[in-house]
């Protein structure tokens, strides 16, 4: 039960990009660059901040 429980959770909250719920840390993608794959996700550094690309399966606001 918990397990179910647990996949369901990290799946709505990667889905609908709830922060408290994803997996998805500076270190994820900081991985991505390392391991020279999806290019289209790596952060965007602008001045002092960073910047994470949205995931293209990701619901929009409208769809929310």
């Amino acid at each position: 039960m918990h397990v179910e429980k647990n996949v369901c959770d990290n799946l709505i909250g990667t889905l609908f990009n709830i922060n408290e719920k994803t997996k998805d840390g500076i270190n994820a993608y900081l991985d991505l660059i390392d391991m020279n794959i999806r290019e289209e996700l790596t952060p965007i550094q602008v001045g002092k901040r960073t910047y994470f690309p949205q995931h293209v399966r990701l619901c929009s606001k409208k769809k929310k």
